[in-house]
């Protein structure tokens, strides 16, 4: 992309760096094994296919010669961070991000800085016309930066 349209101050908005997350490099292989998702070719640029789009929704437009990203998981943050999207100014997705809590110092004079504990419900989903109780299961999850 860069060989072919350089970025420039005209177009460096519509240039964004998506950064992944641990899990989006590996991809199931069987029950047992995972690979590598992401293969570079043998002139340093990376092959990017299902398991990058695997949290992203892509549109391709073909007439004006573009690519589309934006969260595929429908909802304003993913629970483990990844991915986020963003362009030279600022975040773009995910839109929110967790409740931050002041820093604090460690022993070694390191900074600590908690985030305030997010609940996570599990439900679990049964047609419509049954009547069965849904029994919901709240388990709290501390995270840390």
């Amino acid at each position: 992309m860069f060989a072919e349209k350089p970025v420039t101050d005209a177009n460096r908005n519509s240039v964004v760096t998506i950064e992944l997350g641990p899990k989006d490099y590996m991809q199931r292989y069987d029950s047992k094994n995972l690979v590598f998702a992401v293969k570079a070719g043998s002139n340093d640029n990376a092959v990017l296919g299902i398991p990058f789009m695997t949290q992203l929704a892509i549109t391709f437009d073909r007439t004006h010669k573009r690519i589309g990203f934006g969260p595929g998981c429908g909802c304003e943050t993913m629970t483990d961070g990844y991915p986020t999207i963003s362009n030279n100014d600022q975040v773009l997705w995910p839109l929110t991000q967790l409740p931050k809590q002041p820093s604090t110092s460690g022993s070694d004079g390191t900074f600590i800085r908690r985030r305030k504990p997010t609940t996570t419900t599990n439900q679990v989903a049964v047609p419509e016309n049954t009547h069965h109780t849904v029994k919901s299961h709240k388990q709290t999850l501390n995270k840390l930066d």
